[in-house]
């Protein structure tokens, strides 16, 4: 019978008296699945055989510890004590140090920088941090969870997001000039105001987005999922989507300047009161989609399919 991965006491219990036992159970989660060890008293264990996987150590207690080689740094790291703790890896302790620095104290990490390259903080768990300003510019943050952080403080410019979770989080009002988030998770975030130029978003899940007033320059997106994302009163040129799903997008009030939508669903889509220039929805399927009060010349829907099932003045 497998534990629930919420059931802090026994998981505690079985590290500190049955390492193998643990791995054993652990064995039948989801290799995703994260261990609730919130507070947990595990100093001076000897943890080197353990198959932590994703772990929530949020105040827990390692001080002591000998830890297994590369499992830390992936695991939720706000206010975890660690201290004399024993590493089977020197660079495990360097990233950890860097991610806890991070969350913990931005100035501190803004200055380590300062001196010296940051490390790689891929694979790490921001999940709900709530970020101050930290110059996370030009970094390697690629397969992270950022899940419901607040990234606002932030500074972004250059990163690597690339297949991280960012569901639920919020980095309204960011410069995300030549971010990385293909293949990201950005369902449900708040991207409205933010600044995307020359960003790489292939293959991001943005459905239900928020990308409100935001600004698009020389950002080029194909094999996106952006189903319900909005767009209204956005800026959007030199750039577009391609073989994109935009079902159900707004666009509303929206003004697209050399942008293309070509090959994409647009499926009950919203570009009323939108401004359409020198932009072009070739080979897009309009069914449903609204065209109510927007400007566009007629080379704009050339070559679209379903047009007569679209709605307009």
């Amino acid at each position: 019978m497998s534990i629930d991965c919420n059931d802090r006491a026994r998981w505690c219990e079985l590290l500190i008296t049955d390492t193998a036992l643990f791995n054993a159970h652990r064995a039948k989660l989801p290799e995703d699945a994260r261990l609730d060890l919130r507070e947990a008293d595990l100093s001076n264990l000897d943890l080197t055989e353990a198959k932590l996987g994703p772990c929530d150590l949020t105040g827990a207690n390692l001080s002591g510890s000998r830890l297994p080689p590369y499992a830390i740094q992936g695991c939720r790291l706000v206010g975890t004590i660690l201290h004399e703790a024993r590493w089977a890896r020197p660079a495990d302790e360097e990233v950890v140090r860097q991610i806890q620095l991070v969350i913990e104290a931005p100035e501190a990490f803004n200055d380590h920088r300062g001196a010296a390259p940051p490390a790689t903080l891929g694979e790490a768990d921001f999940s709900g941090v709530v970020f101050g300003a930290v110059d996370l510019s030009g970094m390697h943050l690629m397969v992270s969870d950022f899940s419901g952080a607040d990234l606002t403080a932030c500074d972004l410019r250059g990163s690597s997001l690339d297949g991280s979770n960012l569901r639920g989080a919020r980095l309204a009002g960011l410069d995300l000039f030549e971010v990385g988030l293909a293949h990201a998770d950005l369902r449900g975030a708040d991207l409205s105001q933010c600044r995307l130029s020359r960003a790489r978003l292939d293959a991001v899940n943005a459905s239900g987005t928020s990308f409100r007033g935001s600004a698009w320059a020389s950002t080029r997106v194909s094999d996106a999922q952006l189903v319900g994302a909005d767009f209204t009163g956005s800026r959007l040129g030199d750039g577009g989507f391609l073989a994109s799903d935009l079902s159900r997008a707004l666009f509303v009030e929206a003004r697209l300047d050399r942008f293309e939508l070509a090959l994409c669903k647009l499926v009950g889509a919203d570009f009323r009161g939108a401004a359409l220039v020198d932009s072009s929805l070739r080979y897009s399927d309009v069914s449903g989609a609204r065209f109510e009060g927007a400007g566009f010349d007629e080379a704009a829907l050339d070559e679209v399919e379903n047009r007569e099932l679209a709605s307009y003045d």
